[in-house]
């Protein structure tokens, strides 16, 4: 069985009411709860029952903002095939988008409130983290990991429904939650918890063909959402997906630009692929942002980019303010273009947080990854092409490795680290068959064995102390230099 929330351009049978192209904004409302597919959709009293009856009334030829709102409630996923946007005649006025939004609820935790106001809110962390603390608070510590804060009052807020001031909750004591945004609010704020309260949970039947254009991946059993249309303006948004057994891959974008955020998926399948990017994505990297994936211990790609083990992609991913849990690799791109990724983090990975093959320029700052296998990957994979892969990284920490923080193994990858930190690794820096490492001044990171290349271990400080500053094995041509 399949869930499947699917944006592709291809055909499906279309509501008679249908018409071909918007003439002006448009929202259709759809409620789990009391809705019913013989309604037109129009207003919230006379909503839909189900996604694809909505869906199915849409103008395929999109030049205005189109919203499908979603009530709170557990949902089938839907095909959503067919869509082109366009630029509207009067560009300055309006724009277009197809946005599938879902609705946030209150979350209630198991001790303490679900609202109150901030006490003391602590200056930002490596630009990334801030600790919002309630002292009236009695809540369970780590209880609240992979649920949402929502700025509702004061400072911080309260932003705009596609700039939300709600962020992941990483880690809590009884009385303090560390969030993943940088100086968000101050003391005196009010706030929320949150979680997602439309949820994918059950199936629909695939096409048996998809007719996007150039499409490079087709519709798999177990996806729960396939977005692939053209045109750049595809978002979705505070949306809950449920990844069982039966589910081998979450969303999945192709020949599309996502923007998602506040979303929240969970598996308790170690095989499925969260988010999958396969080839050939023209319209731009998709983002993520403030977003939670909570996997199981062991095994399961989080966000796959680039295939799985095809060609390169055209285009990366861009994730912001983002939780990555478990899983074996949080994040892997084979693409042409590589990854930004900031202000995340990961903790937990069975292999690697970031698995980087192929080509790409891949940008990691004010982010934390810690208990993983390895921090940082890459290695040869010549299925691939050429493997070009560098890695920037500024602002961040890496720690208690299992393997190594950072491991290259291809002659022409490379790392530039700026300012690293990070304690407790097996090997901090392991480098070999011709990778280069560029460290600065402000890299300080650890290992049991600080520096590998080509298997010979050695430190910053032997580094730093050359004349130049560099250590290099002449027989592959592996350095290490400041």
């Amino acid at each position: 069985m399949n869930l499947i929330i699917s944006l592709i351009v291809a055909a499906l049978p279309v509501d008679s009411n249908a018409v071909s192209q918007t003439t002006g904004p448009l929202t259709v409302y759809v409620n789990a709860d009391g809705g019913d597919d013989r309604n037109d959709c129009l207003s919230a009293g006379a909503a839909c029952l189900t996604l694809q009856s909505a869906v199915n009334r849409l103008p395929k030829q999109i030049y205005n903002p189109v919203t499908v709102q979603l009530a709170a409630g557990s949902y089938a996923g839907a095909f959503i095939e067919g869509f082109t946007l366009h630029v509207p005649v009067d560009a300055g006025v309006d724009y277009s988008y197809l946005w599938v939004n879902g609705t946030l609820v209150p979350y209630v935790p198991d001790a303490g409130t679900s609202s109150g106001i901030t006490t003391f809110a602590s200056p930002t962390v490596d630009s990334t983290f801030q600790v919002l603390s309630d002292s009236t608070q009695t809540w369970v510590p780590g209880s609240l990991v992979g649920q949402f804060v929502d700025i509702t009052g004061g400072t911080g807020c309260c932003g705009t429904v596609s700039s939300p001031t709600t962020f992941p909750i990483v880690a809590n004591t009884a009385t303090d939650l560390t969030v993943l945004g940088a100086s968000i609010t101050d003391a005196g704020s009010t706030y929320q918890l949150v979680t997602t309260g439309t949820v994918f949970t059950s199936t629909v039947t695939l096409p048996t063909t998809s007719g996007s254009p150039a499409a490079t991946d087709v519709p798999g059993p177990g996806d729960l959402a396939y977005f692939n249309n053209q045109g750049t303006g595809f978002a979705a948004s505070r949306l809950g997906f449920a990844l069982g057994s039966a589910n081998s891959r979450g969303v999945v974008t192709t020949d599309s630009r996502l923007n998602a955020f506040l979303l929240k998926m969970n598996s308790n399948s170690g095989a499925a692929t969260g988010v999958f990017g396969p080839l050939q994505t023209p319209m731009g990297p998709p983002s993520i942002r403030q977003s939670v994936f909570q996997w199981p211990s062991g095994s399961g790609n989080i966000v796959l980019y680039g295939g799985s083990g095809g060609g390169p992609a055209m285009t990366g991913v861009n994730l912001y303010n983002s939780y990555f849990e478990n899983g074996a690799i949080a994040v892997y791109s084979s693409s042409a273009s590589g990854l930004l990724i900031a202000g995340c983090m990961f903790n937990g990975q069975s292999f690697a947080s970031i698995f980087g093959q192929g080509s790409g320029i891949n940008q990691i700052v004010g982010t934390r990854i810690t208990n993983a296998a390895f921090g940082i990957r890459n290695t040869e994979n010549y299925s691939v092409g050429l493997n070009f892969n560098a890695f920037g990284i500024q602002t961040t920490d890496i720690s208690n490795s299992s393997v190594a923080a950072i491991s290259l193994t291809d002659p022409y990858s490379s790392v530039y680290a700026r300012t690293l930190t990070g304690t407790g690794n097996a090997i901090g820096l392991q480098i070999s068959r011709g990778a280069k490492a560029q460290i600065g001044s402000a890299v300080t990171m650890t290992g049991t064995v600080e520096v590998s290349i080509d298997g010979t271990p050695s430190s910053w400080a032997a580094m730093r102390a050359s004349v130049p500053p560099v250590i290099s094995n002449p027989s592959y041509f592996t350095a290490f230099y400041q």
